[in-house]
């Protein structure tokens, strides 16, 4: 997963005000989980391909400018993390890749249910 956070939504599942795990590929929100009932919602595949892309995109282009910003602010802690943080970005983008892939798979066979009448 490329990264979770925690947040109370209601469930179009169940209905219920609960704690949900949402789950983001870079800033793409992929998919929500319900505590509760355990619904996962996500977005529709090639949808949720295609805005991961042109949101990476963006961030690829917008590096340079990010990464001198950071260079001029802090040179030596610049320079001491840049072979860590470079190593670690085909992991990151292996991550958000992976994340945007599966959350947008079917995960038990079934279509979500509908929600349920109050």
């Amino acid at each position: 997963m490329a990264s979770v956070e925690a947040a109370y939504l209601r469930c179009e599942s169940c209905g219920d005000l609960s704690l949900h795990t949402v789950e983001y590929a870079g800033r793409l929100l992929v998919a929500t989980t319900c505590g509760g009932c355990g619904a996962t919602v996500s977005r529709n595949a090639a949808e949720a391909r295609a805005e991961y892309l042109r949101d990476l995109e963006q961030r690829l282009q917008s590096k340079p400018a990010r990464v001198m910003r950071r260079a001029l602010r802090d040179p030596k802690g610049f320079v001491t993390t840049l072979p860590t943080k470079m190593a670690a970005q085909p992991r990151k983008l292996l991550r958000e890749w992976r994340a945007v892939f599966s959350a947008s798979q079917p995960h038990d066979g079934e279509p979500p249910a509908p929600p349920k009448a109050r």
